[in-house]
Protein backbone atom coordinates (compact mmCIF):
# COMPACT_ATOMS: atom_id res chain seq x y z
CA UNK A 1 0.00 0.00 0.00
CA UNK A 2 1.14 3.51 -0.81
CA UNK A 3 1.21 6.10 1.99
CA UNK A 4 0.05 8.79 -0.41
CA UNK A 5 -3.63 9.72 -0.39
CA UNK A 6 -5.29 8.91 -3.74
CA UNK A 7 -7.43 11.42 -5.61
CA UNK A 8 -10.47 9.30 -6.39
CA UNK A 9 -11.96 11.67 -8.96
CA UNK A 10 -8.65 12.75 -10.52
CA UNK A 11 -9.66 11.61 -14.00
CA UNK A 12 -12.93 13.57 -13.88
CA UNK A 13 -10.97 16.71 -12.92
CA UNK A 14 -7.85 16.49 -15.08
CA UNK A 15 -9.31 15.13 -18.32
CA UNK A 16 -12.00 17.83 -18.81
CA UNK A 17 -9.51 20.51 -17.75
CA UNK A 18 -6.75 19.56 -20.18
CA UNK A 19 -9.01 18.82 -23.15
CA UNK A 20 -10.98 22.04 -22.78
CA UNK A 21 -7.66 23.91 -22.86
CA UNK A 22 -6.45 21.85 -25.82
CA UNK A 23 -9.75 22.49 -27.61
CA UNK A 24 -9.48 26.26 -27.22
CA UNK A 25 -5.83 26.11 -28.26
CA UNK A 26 -6.71 24.07 -31.35
CA UNK A 27 -9.31 26.66 -32.37
CA UNK A 28 -6.73 29.47 -32.21
CA UNK A 29 -4.03 27.36 -33.84
CA UNK A 30 -6.14 26.11 -36.75
CA UNK A 31 -7.48 29.63 -37.35
CA UNK A 32 -3.93 30.95 -37.51
CA UNK A 33 -2.76 28.32 -39.99
CA UNK A 34 -5.90 28.80 -42.11
CA UNK A 35 -5.43 32.57 -42.10
CA UNK A 36 -1.74 32.31 -42.94
CA UNK A 37 -2.39 30.00 -45.90
CA UNK A 38 -5.40 31.86 -47.28
CA UNK A 39 -3.90 35.33 -46.80
CA UNK A 40 -0.34 34.75 -47.99
CA UNK A 41 -0.31 31.28 -49.53
CA UNK A 42 2.90 30.49 -47.66
CA UNK A 43 4.01 29.08 -44.34
CA UNK A 44 7.23 29.76 -42.45
CA UNK A 45 9.52 27.94 -40.05
CA UNK A 46 7.62 29.25 -37.05
CA UNK A 47 4.46 27.69 -38.49
CA UNK A 48 6.12 24.29 -38.91
CA UNK A 49 7.49 24.39 -35.37
CA UNK A 50 4.07 25.35 -34.04
CA UNK A 51 2.40 22.52 -35.95
CA UNK A 52 4.80 19.97 -34.45
CA UNK A 53 4.33 21.52 -31.01
CA UNK A 54 0.55 21.25 -31.34
CA UNK A 55 0.78 17.59 -32.41
CA UNK A 56 2.98 16.85 -29.38
CA UNK A 57 0.49 18.68 -27.16
CA UNK A 58 -2.27 16.38 -28.43
CA UNK A 59 0.01 13.39 -27.78
CA UNK A 60 0.73 14.60 -24.23
CA UNK A 61 -2.96 14.99 -23.45
CA UNK A 62 -3.81 11.62 -24.99
CA UNK A 63 -1.18 9.61 -23.11
CA UNK A 64 -2.01 11.35 -19.83
CA UNK A 65 -5.69 10.55 -20.39
CA UNK A 66 -4.89 6.86 -20.91
CA UNK A 67 -2.72 6.85 -17.77
CA UNK A 68 -5.53 8.41 -15.71
CA UNK A 69 -8.05 5.92 -17.05
CA UNK A 70 -5.71 3.14 -15.94
CA UNK A 71 -5.40 4.30 -12.35
CA UNK A 72 -2.84 7.12 -12.27
CA UNK A 73 -3.42 9.25 -9.13
CA UNK A 74 -6.59 7.28 -8.36
CA UNK A 75 -5.35 4.01 -6.91
CA UNK A 76 -3.87 3.72 -3.42
CA UNK A 77 -1.55 0.95 -4.58
CA UNK A 78 1.66 1.09 -6.57
CA UNK A 79 1.02 1.98 -10.20
CA UNK A 80 1.55 -0.60 -12.90
CA UNK A 81 4.79 -0.26 -14.90
CA UNK A 82 2.84 0.58 -18.06
CA UNK A 83 1.05 3.44 -16.29
CA UNK A 84 4.34 4.86 -15.02
CA UNK A 85 5.73 4.63 -18.55
CA UNK A 86 2.67 6.43 -19.94
CA UNK A 87 3.09 9.22 -17.39
CA UNK A 88 6.74 9.68 -18.34
CA UNK A 89 5.86 9.56 -22.02
CA UNK A 90 3.18 12.22 -21.52
CA UNK A 91 5.68 14.40 -19.69
CA UNK A 92 8.16 13.93 -22.55
CA UNK A 93 5.57 15.01 -25.11
CA UNK A 94 4.67 17.99 -22.92
CA UNK A 95 8.30 19.12 -22.58
CA UNK A 96 8.92 19.00 -26.33
CA UNK A 97 5.57 20.67 -27.09
CA UNK A 98 6.47 23.48 -24.72
CA UNK A 99 9.98 23.92 -26.14
CA UNK A 100 8.83 23.93 -29.77
CA UNK A 101 5.92 26.30 -29.17
CA UNK A 102 8.24 28.72 -27.37
CA UNK A 103 10.77 28.40 -30.19
CA UNK A 104 8.04 29.11 -32.74
CA UNK A 105 6.97 32.24 -30.87
CA UNK A 106 10.58 33.40 -30.56
CA UNK A 107 11.33 32.75 -34.24
CA UNK A 108 8.33 34.87 -35.24
CA UNK A 109 9.93 37.78 -33.32
CA UNK A 110 13.23 37.41 -35.19
CA UNK A 111 11.76 38.81 -38.41
CA UNK A 112 11.42 42.30 -36.97
CA UNK A 113 14.00 42.46 -34.17
CA UNK A 114 17.21 44.43 -33.86
CA UNK A 115 20.60 42.73 -33.63
CA UNK A 116 20.69 42.91 -29.82
CA UNK A 117 17.17 41.56 -29.58
CA UNK A 118 18.03 38.71 -31.94
CA UNK A 119 20.97 37.72 -29.73
CA UNK A 120 18.67 37.66 -26.70
CA UNK A 121 16.06 35.62 -28.57
CA UNK A 122 18.63 33.05 -29.71
CA UNK A 123 19.96 32.76 -26.15
CA UNK A 124 16.44 32.06 -24.93
CA UNK A 125 15.79 29.54 -27.71
CA UNK A 126 19.09 27.74 -27.20
CA UNK A 127 18.76 27.52 -23.42
CA UNK A 128 15.15 26.34 -23.60
CA UNK A 129 15.93 23.50 -25.98
CA UNK A 130 19.13 22.39 -24.22
CA UNK A 131 17.39 22.27 -20.85
CA UNK A 132 14.46 20.40 -22.40
CA UNK A 133 16.73 17.72 -23.83
CA UNK A 134 18.47 17.28 -20.47
CA UNK A 135 15.12 17.18 -18.65
CA UNK A 136 13.78 14.48 -20.96
CA UNK A 137 16.80 12.23 -20.46
CA UNK A 138 16.73 12.91 -16.71
CA UNK A 139 13.15 11.78 -16.25
CA UNK A 140 13.83 8.47 -18.03
CA UNK A 141 16.76 7.72 -15.75
CA UNK A 142 16.11 4.96 -13.20
CA UNK A 143 15.14 5.98 -9.67
CA UNK A 144 16.92 4.17 -6.87
CA UNK A 145 14.55 1.67 -5.26
CA UNK A 146 12.08 1.83 -8.16
CA UNK A 147 11.46 -1.40 -10.08
CA UNK A 148 9.85 0.17 -13.17
CA UNK A 149 11.48 -1.53 -16.19
CA UNK A 150 10.95 1.20 -18.78
CA UNK A 151 14.00 3.35 -18.02
CA UNK A 152 17.37 4.17 -19.54
CA UNK A 153 20.26 1.83 -18.72
CA UNK A 154 22.89 3.03 -16.27
CA UNK A 155 23.10 4.10 -12.66
CA UNK A 156 20.08 5.22 -10.67
CA UNK A 157 19.54 8.48 -8.83
CA UNK A 158 17.28 9.71 -6.05
CA UNK A 159 13.76 10.96 -6.68
CA UNK A 160 14.73 14.17 -4.88
CA UNK A 161 17.37 14.88 -7.55
CA UNK A 162 14.81 14.46 -10.32
CA UNK A 163 12.52 16.80 -8.38
CA UNK A 164 15.22 19.47 -8.34
CA UNK A 165 15.58 19.15 -12.13
CA UNK A 166 11.81 19.48 -12.45
CA UNK A 167 11.72 22.61 -10.28
CA UNK A 168 14.63 24.16 -12.17
CA UNK A 169 13.07 23.42 -15.55
CA UNK A 170 9.66 24.75 -14.50
CA UNK A 171 11.11 27.93 -13.02
CA UNK A 172 13.32 28.62 -16.02
CA UNK A 173 10.39 28.00 -18.35
CA UNK A 174 8.33 30.60 -16.47
CA UNK A 175 11.23 33.07 -16.71
CA UNK A 176 11.52 32.63 -20.48
CA UNK A 177 7.76 33.11 -20.81
CA UNK A 178 8.17 36.44 -19.03
CA UNK A 179 11.01 37.52 -21.35
CA UNK A 180 9.17 36.47 -24.50
CA UNK A 181 6.02 38.18 -23.25
CA UNK A 182 7.74 41.54 -22.70
CA UNK A 183 10.06 41.52 -25.72
CA UNK A 184 7.32 42.38 -28.27
CA UNK A 185 6.73 45.70 -26.50
CA UNK A 186 10.33 46.77 -27.04
CA UNK A 187 10.23 45.63 -30.67
CA UNK A 188 6.89 47.20 -31.57
CA UNK A 189 7.29 50.43 -29.58
CA UNK A 190 10.23 51.47 -31.75
CA UNK A 191 8.19 51.31 -34.97
CA UNK A 192 6.25 54.17 -36.55
CA UNK A 193 2.95 52.37 -36.05
CA UNK A 194 0.17 54.48 -34.53
CA UNK A 195 0.21 54.41 -30.74
CA UNK A 196 -3.23 52.78 -30.57
CA UNK A 197 -2.08 50.02 -32.90
CA UNK A 198 1.22 49.60 -31.07
CA UNK A 199 -0.71 48.97 -27.88
CA UNK A 200 -3.07 46.55 -29.63
CA UNK A 201 -0.28 44.51 -31.18
CA UNK A 202 1.77 44.58 -27.98
CA UNK A 203 -1.12 43.28 -25.89
CA UNK A 204 -1.86 40.59 -28.47
CA UNK A 205 1.70 39.34 -28.56
CA UNK A 206 2.12 39.60 -24.77
CA UNK A 207 -0.33 36.78 -24.12
CA UNK A 208 2.82 34.79 -23.41
CA UNK A 209 2.74 36.45 -19.96
CA UNK A 210 -0.21 34.14 -19.23
CA UNK A 211 2.15 31.25 -19.91
CA UNK A 212 4.49 32.76 -17.33
CA UNK A 213 1.69 32.67 -14.76
CA UNK A 214 1.01 29.01 -15.51
CA UNK A 215 4.74 28.34 -15.34
CA UNK A 216 4.94 29.90 -11.88
CA UNK A 217 1.99 27.82 -10.66
CA UNK A 218 3.59 24.71 -12.14
CA UNK A 219 6.83 25.53 -10.31
CA UNK A 220 4.94 25.86 -7.02
CA UNK A 221 3.39 22.42 -7.50
CA UNK A 222 6.78 21.00 -8.51
CA UNK A 223 8.14 22.15 -5.14
CA UNK A 224 5.21 20.56 -3.33
CA UNK A 225 5.78 17.17 -4.97
CA UNK A 226 9.47 17.18 -4.11
CA UNK A 227 8.73 14.69 -1.34
CA UNK A 228 7.10 11.60 -2.93
CA UNK A 229 5.98 10.36 0.51
CA UNK A 230 3.90 13.48 1.19
CA UNK A 231 0.28 12.58 2.04
CA UNK A 232 -1.15 15.08 -0.48
CA UNK A 233 1.42 14.21 -3.14
CA UNK A 234 -1.16 12.96 -5.65
CA UNK A 235 -3.30 16.08 -5.27
CA UNK A 236 -0.38 18.39 -5.98
CA UNK A 237 0.75 16.14 -8.84
CA UNK A 238 -2.73 16.43 -10.34
CA UNK A 239 -2.48 20.23 -10.26
CA UNK A 240 1.02 19.99 -11.68
CA UNK A 241 -0.29 18.12 -14.74
CA UNK A 242 -3.02 20.68 -15.34
CA UNK A 243 -0.62 23.63 -15.17
CA UNK A 244 1.94 21.72 -17.25
CA UNK A 245 -0.49 21.32 -20.16
CA UNK A 246 -1.79 24.87 -19.71
CA UNK A 247 1.63 26.40 -20.37
CA UNK A 248 2.15 25.14 -23.96
CA UNK A 249 -1.53 25.87 -24.65
CA UNK A 250 -1.04 29.52 -23.71
CA UNK A 251 2.17 29.70 -25.77
CA UNK A 252 0.46 28.34 -28.88
CA UNK A 253 -2.39 30.81 -28.40
CA UNK A 254 0.14 33.64 -27.95
CA UNK A 255 1.76 32.66 -31.25
CA UNK A 256 -1.65 32.60 -32.96
CA UNK A 257 -3.28 35.80 -31.70
CA UNK A 258 -1.35 38.44 -33.73
CA UNK A 259 -2.35 37.17 -37.17
CA UNK A 260 -5.94 36.61 -36.01
CA UNK A 261 -6.04 40.19 -34.75
CA UNK A 262 -5.47 41.41 -38.29
CA UNK A 263 -8.09 39.01 -39.67
CA UNK A 264 -10.64 40.42 -37.23
CA UNK A 265 -9.53 43.91 -38.22
CA UNK A 266 -10.08 43.11 -41.89
CA UNK A 267 -13.57 41.80 -41.19
CA UNK A 268 -14.43 44.84 -39.08
CA UNK A 269 -13.03 47.21 -41.69
CA UNK A 270 -14.95 45.43 -44.42
CA UNK A 271 -18.17 45.76 -42.45
CA UNK A 272 -17.51 49.43 -41.74
CA UNK A 273 -17.10 50.29 -45.41
CA UNK A 274 -19.80 47.98 -46.69
CA UNK A 275 -17.38 45.66 -48.46
CA UNK A 276 -16.66 41.98 -48.17
CA UNK A 277 -14.56 40.63 -45.28
CA UNK A 278 -11.58 40.24 -47.62
CA UNK A 279 -11.01 43.96 -47.52
CA UNK A 280 -7.29 43.75 -48.17
CA UNK A 281 -7.89 41.69 -51.30
CA UNK A 282 -4.51 39.97 -51.53
CA UNK A 283 -3.52 39.15 -55.09
CA UNK A 284 -0.54 36.94 -55.90
CA UNK A 285 2.38 38.87 -57.36
CA UNK A 286 5.91 37.99 -58.36
CA UNK A 287 8.53 36.72 -55.92
CA UNK A 288 7.37 36.67 -52.34
CA UNK A 289 5.37 39.86 -52.40
CA UNK A 290 1.65 40.45 -52.55
CA UNK A 291 -0.23 43.33 -54.08
CA UNK A 292 -2.90 45.00 -52.03
CA UNK A 293 -5.65 46.37 -54.23
CA UNK A 294 -7.69 49.14 -52.54
CA UNK A 295 -11.44 49.50 -52.93
CA UNK A 296 -12.04 52.37 -55.40
CA UNK A 297 -15.22 53.90 -53.98
CA UNK A 298 -15.81 52.19 -50.65
CA UNK A 299 -12.91 53.87 -48.82
CA UNK A 300 -13.51 57.19 -47.10
CA UNK A 301 -10.16 58.49 -48.25
CA UNK A 302 -9.54 58.85 -51.95
CA UNK A 303 -5.84 58.79 -51.05
CA UNK A 304 -6.07 55.02 -50.76
CA UNK A 305 -6.25 54.64 -54.55
CA UNK A 306 -2.52 54.00 -54.63
CA UNK A 307 -1.21 50.45 -54.44
CA UNK A 308 0.72 49.20 -51.43
CA UNK A 309 3.03 46.22 -51.37
CA UNK A 310 3.17 43.98 -48.32
CA UNK A 311 6.25 41.79 -47.92
CA UNK A 312 5.78 38.16 -46.90
CA UNK A 313 8.65 38.54 -44.47
CA UNK A 314 6.53 40.87 -42.36
CA UNK A 315 5.36 39.89 -38.93
CA UNK A 316 2.62 37.39 -38.31
CA UNK A 317 0.12 40.21 -38.18
CA UNK A 318 1.30 41.69 -41.48
CA UNK A 319 1.68 44.99 -39.65
CA UNK A 320 5.46 45.24 -39.73
CA UNK A 321 7.56 45.09 -42.86
CA UNK A 322 11.23 44.46 -43.51
CA UNK A 323 13.95 41.91 -42.92
CA UNK A 324 16.50 43.74 -40.80
CA UNK A 325 16.33 46.03 -37.80
CA UNK A 326 13.09 47.70 -36.87
CA UNK A 327 10.80 47.51 -39.87
CA UNK A 328 8.57 50.22 -41.14
CA UNK A 329 4.98 49.89 -39.99
CA UNK A 330 2.19 49.62 -42.51
CA UNK A 331 -1.41 50.68 -42.11
CA UNK A 332 -3.92 47.90 -41.73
Amino acid sequence: MDSRKPVENADSIVIPAIWSMVGITTAFFSSKIYTRITRSGQTWWDDYLLIIGWILLIAAGSTLTVALKNGHLISDSTEAPTVSALVRLSHTFHLFALALSKTSFAVSLLRFSSRVEKVLIWLVVGSINLLTIYHVFAQWRALCGDTVPYVLPGSCWEAHDLGIVNITGSGFSAATDFVLGLLPWRVIWNTNLEKKKRIGVGVAMSFEIVGCAFGVMKTVQAIRILNPLELEFNWHLMLYWIFSLAEPCSTIIAASIPILRVLVGEIALGTRYGSTPTVLGYVRSDGNRFLTQPRPESRRNSDSRHQTFLDDTASESSILDGRHGHPKARDV
